[in-house]
């Protein structure tokens, strides 16, 4: 079983950047798609978001770290971070085949956003 530093440090090299503008792109259609919020609303909660973004990121590390706890062992996570600096690695990331942990990250990020910022599991209760 691999450990929790380990995969942290495995997620961040391989998302880490991708994770913030998917932070900011998901935080800005969610915004969007709320009709009852009027512009100092939506600013108000930008804020709130810039400053739980920590919170967040934090939130959907440890919904997705258990799952390479699960099936990764520490050498292992390190024989996957040495292999995604390897030229074949770093092409294998400029074209974005590594799809595990980005589809964990594309379905847990709406959820954990909306339960930061609303209180909520799912924004419908406030989409028009």
């Amino acid at each position: 079983m691999a450990s929790k530093e380990k995969v942290k440090n495995l997620l961040l090299e391989l998302h880490g950047e991708e994770l913030k503008d998917k932070f900011q792109a998901l935080l800005n259609k969610t915004l969007s798609d709320i009709d009852q919020l009027n512009p100092s609303d939506i600013a108000r909660i930008k804020e709130s978001a810039v400053t739980k973004e920590q919170e967040i990121m934090n939130a959907l590390f440890e919904t997705i770290i258990p799952i390479y706890m699960d099936n990764f062992s520490d050498q292992e996570i390190e024989q996957l971070l040495a292999w995604q600096r390897t030229p074949v690695g770093l092409k294998m990331m400029q074209f974005n085949i590594i799809n595990t942990s980005r589809s964990a990250i594309d379905i847990y990020m709406p959820i954990i956003l909306c339960k930061c910022l609303f209180g909520e599991d799912e924004p419908s209760s406030r989409l028009s």
